[in-house]
This record gives structure tokens, sequence and C-alpha cells, in this order.
């Protein structure tokens, strides 16, 4: 009988232990750490800062690892791309679109989203996609000299060096503008560009590669969005798993090249955190069935949009129907046979960019 009883004990112990530690791990899933503070040094391990780059401070409080990418010394630049990265991606991914675009005569800016790359945050989560729209637009109006930007954004270098770059004397507001977004980038995009009417910042052109508007076959229905953005909600912090990198290109290098970047979504060995998942399946369902800007007429933007007939990443049903959707005249929309998720690391990327440079051109 006492034995029993002792066993009994040590049971109530056991199960009162486990409770407890469930529930630290609940508030460790369901816990969002305040922006981390600015640790340059850190961010770049072992490698020594670029004096070319630097960092931009949103008023989020965080700092994004800003690129660029300017035609030659003596080439007044043509007009603005700025290129939005996709989920687990970072800008160095964009090397060779910079310097393509930069060739064709444009200049070229994009930052590393909070949580990805060289930039602050909690590896591959965001409050909000709203979040990674809102640090975009404070860059853009940033790198354009706009009215309006905050005040971090004063205390932030410009990516163009005023010593350093022979178009530091660019008025970059006067310039023709345009958005490149690709994947949880293209939703981005177009949440950017909701804001952007608001701010009253206009854009010559959009293009949007493989966006995220169904990011994966179930995102199709309601249902599981509305179950994922719930979950979201509580486990914000709860990881995926990984992306099947060889559904990303048929290009066995690029997949390698993935699988080796060190400060990819290899390295941190898990996919989105449900927090940003949920939020950006909310958001992409969206722009498919519901009443927005894109659909009354408020934004007319042009648009130029490609998908890759075969991407299972991101469907391209979905891209489709925001093109029959979308109430602006002038959109494009190209669907390229056989190709997967990523049209600009595949066989067809110096084509693709060849038609993307001359739609830039005939927009401008």
């Amino acid at each position: 009988m006492l034995r029993s009883s002792w066993i009994d004990t040590c049971g109530r112990f056991a199960l009162l232990f486990c409770a407890w530690k469930a529930l630290c791990v609940l508030r460790k899933w369901s816990h969002v750490p305040k922006p981390l503070e600015p640790t340059r040094l850190d961010l770049l391990k072992d490698h020594l800062p670029d004096p070319l780059r630097s960092y931009f401070v949103t008023s989020h409080g965080y700092h994004l690892y800003q690129r660029k990418w300017l035609p030659r010394h003596d080439q007044h630049p043509r007009g603005v791309v700025f290129i939005l990265h996709g989920l687990g991606e970072h800008g160095g991914r964009y090397e060779y679109m910079g310097c393509t675009l930069a060739k064709a005569g444009y200049a070229v800016f994009m930052v590393d989203h909070q949580g990805h790359g060289l930039s602050d945050g909690q590896r591959m989560y965001a409050h909000n996609i709203a979040h990674l729209a809102e640090d975009f637009l404070e860059f853009v109006q940033h790198v354009l000299r706009l009215p309006g930007a905050t005040n971090n954004a004063t205390k932030s270098a410009h990516p163009v060096n005023d010593d350093l770059d022979a178009h530091a004397s660019v008025d970059w507001k006067a310039l023709p503008r345009f958005l490149f977004g690709h994947s949880m980038g293209g939703i981005v995009t177009l949440n950017l560009i909701e804001l952007s009417k608001v701010q009253g910042v206009e854009w010559n052109g959009v293009v949007l590669s493989s966006p995220a508007v169904y990011c994966f076959p179930p995102a199709q229905y309601p249902i599981v969005v509305t179950v994922l953005s719930a979950l979201g909600r509580i486990f914000p912090l709860f990881s995926l798993p990984l992306l099947d990198f060889y559904q990303i290109s048929h290009e066995r290098q690029v997949v390698r090249r993935l699988l080796r970047d060190p400060i990819g979504m290899k390295v941190v060995d898990h996919g989105s955190t449900l927090g940003l998942g949920g939020s950006l399946v909310r958001l992409s369902l969206k722009y498919a069935h519901q009443e927005t800007a894109f659909t009354n007429g408020d934004v007319t933007a042009p648009m130029f949009m490609l998908h890759g007939e075969k991407d299972q990443i991101t469907i391209v049903n979905g891209t489709v129907k925001f093109y029959t959707r979308y109430a602006g005249k002038d959109k494009v929309i190209k669907l390229v046979p056989n190709a997967l998720h990523e049209l600009f690391h595949s066989e067809h990327r110096d084509e693709l960019l060849d038609e993307v440079i001359q739609w830039l051109d005939n927009h401008r």
C-alpha cells in the first residue's frame, strides 16, 4: 500500500513537471522577442563590413542590409528598380539580375527583409507581411529622398555614397520607378503598392515573378488559410518544415548553391515561422478572392506577371486569377512552360531578363 502511494505521488509530480514544460514550450512559441539591437559585426560573422554598403534603420527598429547596383559612372540612370526578395532569400541571390539591369542603365536597390539575410530580426519571422511592406516603403522614401521619410531613415546612410559613387548628384525622385517582387516578395509588393497609394507614391510599372497568390496547393482553400492564420497568431514562432529545394529550379547548380548558402534558409534548418506563413497565406487569399484596390480600379499601374507552369511552391493558378481580376488595362502575363519556381535562376534567365528590360524600357 505504501509503495503504491509513493508511486502515485511520483506520478503526479511527473505529470505536473510535464505540464510545466509544455507551458514553457507554448510560451516560447507564442513569445515574440523585441527587435535585435544593431550588431553589424555579429551579423556579418567573420566577414569585414563592405564600405560600399550599409544598413537602413526602419521605424520598427530593425537594421536592414541595403544593396545597390548602379549603371556605369558615365551613364545617367534611366530609371530606378526596387527588388523585393522571397521567403528565406536575401539580396545576394539577385547579384546577376542587379548587374544585368545596371548594364541596361537602371539603378537597382533592395534590402534584406527583417529576419532574412544580413538584416536584424528573428530568422524567418516577421510580425506580419505589412511590417515588411512598411519597412520597404520607408526604404523607398529614403532612396528617392521623398518627403515623409521617417526620423530613423534620416539617420541612415544613403545607399549611394556622396563621396564614392559617381551618381551621388542624381535626383532619384525624378526618375521612372519600378517594383520587382518575387514569390513572397510579390505579395509584399502588392501590399506596398496599397501603402504607396496612401502616401502618394506612384509607380511606372510592377513586375511580379511567381507571386505567392496561392502559396502552396492547399492554400487555394479558405478553410486551410483560416486554420493556418489562427495557428500563426497562437504559435507565431513555431517553425514549419524546409521547402523542397529541388522544386526551386531544374538547374542543379542553383540547388547546390542554396544548400551551401551561409545566410540562407538552410542555415536555420527550417522553413517559415507559422506567424509569417499565416500572415502570408491570409493576405494572399485576400488578393486572390476579395475586393481590393487592384480589382476596384484604385490601382492601375502597368503590370508584367511571370510564372512557371510547373511551379509547385507558388501555384500558377493564383497568378492567372490575380491577372484576370486586376482592373488595370496595361497588364501582361507570361507563363513559362515546364519551368519551376525561380524563373531567374533557370535556363530561361537571360531570355526573361531581356523581356523584363524591354518592358521597363517601354514604360519609362
